[in-house]
């Protein structure tokens, strides 16, 4: 482990005028070029609302096995409750498992399932559901941002971001020993919320080391994913990371992914090509990676 950290990018230079926007841009375009990860502070999610879905995120790993079961996803990391752990990145053997629940907004295209509530766990909903509105427009406003720092109109991805596959995952690692192994994000943006027990390590290839991403009160981590390795020919970067949890006691985590319109074409953009070069990573859908990534993972079979 090196005495690296991750960069700290602020929203509010946005109330700062012009200047403060370009310093804003710049310090986005910095951190996408270098391991595509940063904190990400003074946001418009409400704190008071973090701290909530962590008590709610509590609150149904407490549930009993069975009300959990009883809202089981039916394939790996679909909506709904799962147990992961035996897979890491390509397939391998992992360590102890760890809890999930996924869940999305409804009715959106590409996303061919429907989320399941658990009983018994009033505001539980509620609570879900507005924070996954609010991430919506913390991403859509944070893809605007980077659109700019490529050289782009900030409304460049409104398309991308119309509708898009977009998920929210409430993760429960048990005490020491549950890990999740080495991989990068199939999608364009993640954000993370995590508790105070740390664990999350970002891959740096410059020192061929990895950053502890140590927790941040009131930040979420954001990493920048697959895609935008494809538009901009690997110039931004998405690193690989995994979670290493050791601490005496559960690890509760809240990623939300943002994947993109189901059937937008991803492809190289032409300002990070020179003449004649041939783009390193061939056009896709959001949909297309995701199914890819799942099998490599091992997930979903070919």
């Amino acid at each position: 482990m090196v005495s690296l950290s991750l960069p700290i990018i602020d929203m509010a230079e946005l109330d700062k005028g012009p200047a403060g926007r370009a310093r804003l841009v710049g310090a986005l375009k910095s951190a996408a070029t270098a391991n595509g990860f940063f904190y990400l502070v003074n946001h418009s999610v409400p704190a008071s609302l973090l701290v909530e879905m962590m008590e709610q995120a509590r609150r149904f790993f407490r549930l009993g096995i069975e009300s959990k079961l009883a809202i089981s996803a039916v394939r790996p990391s679909g909506l709904g409750y799962g147990i992961m752990g035996d897979r890491t990145d390509r397939g391998a053997p992992g360590a102890n498992a760890k809890e999930e629940f996924y869940y999305a907004r409804d009715g959106v295209p590409g996303l061919n399932e429907q989320n399941s509530w658990p009983a018994g766990l009033p505001g539980f909903r509620d609570t879900l559901e507005t924070y996954i509105d609010g991430m919506h427009a913390l991403a859509a406003q944070t893809m605007g941002l980077l659109a700019e720092s490529m050289g782009l109109s900030p409304n460049y991805f409104d398309e991308f971001c119309s509708k898009p596959v977009a998920t929210t995952r409430l993760v429960k690692y048990p005490i020491e020993g549950a890990q999740a192994g080495a991989h990068t994000d199939f999608g364009a943006l993640t954000f993370l919320l995590q508790d105070s027990c740390g664990g999350l390590q970002v891959f740096d290839k410059s020192s061929n080391q990895w950053i502890e991403a140590t927790p941040l009160p009131g930040s979420f981590v954001v990493n920048l994913g697959d895609l935008f390795e494809i538009w901009t020919n690997r110039t931004y970067r998405s690193s690989l990371h995994r979670v290493v949890h050791t601490a005496a006691q559960d690890r509760f985590s809240i990623p939300f992914f943002l994947n993109g319109a189901a059937s937008y074409l991803v492809q190289c953009l032409p300002q990070f090509l020179e003449p004649g070069e041939t783009p390193a990573l061939a056009p896709t859908t959001p949909t297309k990676r995701l199914d890819e990534g799942y099998v490599e993972q091992g997930l979903r079979p070919t």
